[in-house]
């Protein structure tokens, strides 16, 4: 395939936590494959998937997405309470995000 027939790839939109620039990231581990990340280069929200089409697609989903404040203030009461109780329950606190069209992401300070 040459440059000319691969698809364009869409632009990266702003952080959507920030509006910061992101960065597109692929890495390459043997025989695990290759893993591409975007990162918000003033925040550091991040976001993994396993091509850049897929990571691109989720990167500018989530900043199109609008949240009301009643359920991001849910999603954080469920995250206070899945972080501070005994026996963490990951999948149930992830498959909450899930139905509300939320993804989780790493942030860093």
């Amino acid at each position: 395939m040459t440059a000319q027939d691969a698809p364009a790839r869409e632009a990266l939109k702003p952080c959507p936590f920030c509006g910061g620039e992101a960065a597109l990231w692929e890495a390459v581990h043997g025989d695990e494959g290759v893993e591409v990340r975007i990162d918000c280069v003033k925040c550091h929200a991040t976001i993994y998937e396993r091509t850049d089409l897929e990571a691109l697609a989720a990167w500018n989903a989530r900043a199109e997405q609008e949240a009301t404040a009643n359920e991001l203030a849910s999603v954080a009461r469920a995250g206070y309470e899945a972080w501070t109780a005994p026996g963490f329950p990951a999948v149930e606190f992830a498959d909450a995000l899930r139905e509300l069209g939320l993804r989780i992401v790493r942030s860093g300070t």
